[in-house]
C-alpha cells in the first residue's frame, strides 16, 4: 500500500486534497500543499499537523492503520468533502476546514519572469515528469523571454526520485560534473557515481539562485548541494 501510494504521487495524477503529507514525531504533518490545489486553497502549510480528518481523530487512524489509513479518509473522488482539523505552532487550538476533493494533476514546475529579466522557477517535487518540465520551462525563459539569470525556489520540496534528481541537475551543470553517488557496505555495494551527461547538460554561463529552508529533502538536497559544490549557484 506505501508503494502503491508513493507511485501514484510520483506519476504526478491522484484525486484528493492536494498535499504531500508524512510523519514527524509520530504526528501526521503536511510537508508540503501543492501549488493551486484544495489543500492550498483553504491555507494548508507545510509542518501543519493534521490531528482530524473526519471527526476521526489522526491519532487513533495510525494507531490502526498506519499512515494509509490516514491518506485513505483525505482521497477520494473529485467534488466530494471532507473536513481537516489541524494544528500550527503558534495555534491556541485547532482549526477545522472543509475541504472539496479534485483530481490533482501534479504539475510540479510553475515560473515567471520577475523585474530585471530574472527568471523564478518553483519546483514543488521530483516527480516522473519534472525534469522534462524544467527543460522547457527553463528554454522557454532563457531562449523566448531573454532571462539574465535565474531563481530556483527548493523550498518545502520534500524530495522524489533519485533520477529526476539527477535529471534535473544536469541542466543546469556542465558536461560531466558529479552530481551525486551511491555508496552501499563495502563489498557488497560499489558505488555508482551519477554525472551530467555530456552534450546533454546545462550551461553555466547565466547567474543562479537556489532557495532552500527546513522543508527542503531528499532529492532537494541533492541538486542545492551538487549546485553549490561546483560552486554554480548560491544557496539561500
Amino acid at each position: 500500500r506505501e508503494v502503491k501510494n508513493t507511485e501514484e504521487t510520483l506519476k504526478q495524477d491522484y484525486g484528493g486534497i492536494g498535499a504531500y503529507v508524512g510523519l514527524r514525531d509520530g504526528l501526521f504533518i503536511i510537508e508540503a500543499p501543492i501549488f493551486g490545489s484544495p489543500a492550498d486553497k483553504v491555507g494548508l502549510e507545510a509542518m501543519d499537523i493534521v490531528v482530524e480528518v473526519d471527526g476521526t481523530k489522526t491519532e487513533q487512524l495510525l494507531k490502526d492503520g498506519g499512515m494509509n489509513s490516514v491518506i485513505a479518509k483525505l482521497k477520494g473522488p473529485p467534488d466530494t468533502q471532507v473536513r481537516v482539523k489541524f494544528m500550527r505552532k503558534g495555534f491556541i487550538r485547532p482549526l477545522e476546514v472543509s475541504l472539496t476533493r479534485a483530481r490533482i494533476r501534479i504539475d510540479t514546475v510553475f515560473a515567471g519572469l520577475l523585474p530585471e529579466k530574472i527568471g523564478y522557477l518553483r519546483l514543488s517535487r521530483f516527480g516522473e515528469q519534472s525534469a522534462a518540465e524544467m527543460r522547457d520551462v527553463v528554454n522557454r525563459l532563457r531562449k523566448d523571454q531573454k532571462a539574465v539569470g535565474l531563481i530556483l525556489d527548493l523550498r518545502n520540496n520534500p524530495g522524489g526520485l533519485l533520477k529526476a534528481a539527477v535529471d534535473v541537475g544536469e541542466i543546469f551543470l556542465a558536461p560531466g560534473r558529479l552530481i551525486v553517488y551511491q555508496q552501499g557496505r563495502e563489498g557488497v555495494v560499489p558505488r555508482t557515481d551519477y554525472y551530467a551527461k555530456t552534450g546533454d547538460a546545462g550551461d553555466e554561463t547565466y547567474p543562479l539562485i537556489v532557495l532552500v529552508n527546513g522543508g527542503s529533502a531528499s532529492a532537494s538536497e541533492i541538486v542545492s548541494g551538487a549546485l553549490q559544490d561546483h560552486k554554480r549557484a548560491m544557496l539561500v
